[in-house]
Order: structure tokens, then sequence, then C-alpha cells
């Protein structure tokens, strides 16, 4: 029996974990989003996102630690976002997205947090077809 082993380069190995996913913000996406960005807050998080001409569609979460103490509260707000991201995806061209946390969101049970987040998808929808 012929046993053949593919060696792959450390580097190469570090390089293809540290690609970025093609939603991820930069620093610099995430600086210009607290700079110049609309705002929407609802009960459990603020959302601060701008529309993008180059079409650059994209999101990030801030959840501290300080207003969600749990860990598995935190990943389950980012699991909803994303979901929600994915579902919403034909509308959100060009849009960018921070999630903030605010502390009634470590009380919130899912369907709460599913409303907050399809209320911010509402008023993200009406401000896309207001602005175009």
């Amino acid at each position: 029996m012929l046993v053949v082993k593919k060696v792959v380069n450390n580097s190469q190995l570090k390089s293809e974990l540290l690609k970025k996913k093609p939603h991820q913000l930069s620093q610099e996406d995430f600086q210009s989003l607290f700079r110049t960005s609309l705002s929407y807050h609802t009960e459990c998080f603020i959302f601060r996102y701008q529309y993008k001409s180059d079409g650059k569609t994209g999101f990030g979460f801030a959840l501290s630690k300080k207003k969600i103490k749990l860990a598995t509260q935190r990943h389950l707000c980012k699991r909803l976002f994303r979901e929600s991201f994915r579902h919403h995806h034909p509308v959100n061209t060009g849009l960018t997205v921070i999630v903030l946390a605010k502390s009634q969101a470590s009380k919130a049970n899912k369907a709460t947090l599913w409303q907050s987040i399809n209320a911010f998808w509402n008023n993200a929808t009406k401000h896309c077809l207001s602005s175009s």
C-alpha cells in the first residue's frame, strides 16, 4: 500500500488560515463607520451602518464582555445576525454594518434578539429605498 503525504509549507498554512472572509471589515472600515455612519437603536443593539457606492458589503461586531457576560449569549447574537445577513443579502448590496451590544442583549431570549435584528433590517431597507 502506497501512502502519499502532501507537504505543506508552514507559512502557506498560516496565510490560508489568516485570509479574511469576504464579509469581514478591516480596521479602516471600522474607523470610517464610527466617524461617518447612520445609527439605529433597538432594544438589544445599536447598529452603525453605511451604504457604499463601491458595492462592498460587510459587517463587524463589537459585543463586549462588559455588556454581554456569557460567551454563549455573545455567540448567539453573532449567529443570529449572520443568519439574517444571509437572508437579506440581495437587499444589502453596498451595506456595511457594525453591531454594538446593549446590556439588554444579555437578558434577552432568541425571539427578542431576532426581533431587534429584523427591526434594523426593516429600517435599513426603508432608508435604502428612500435614498435611491
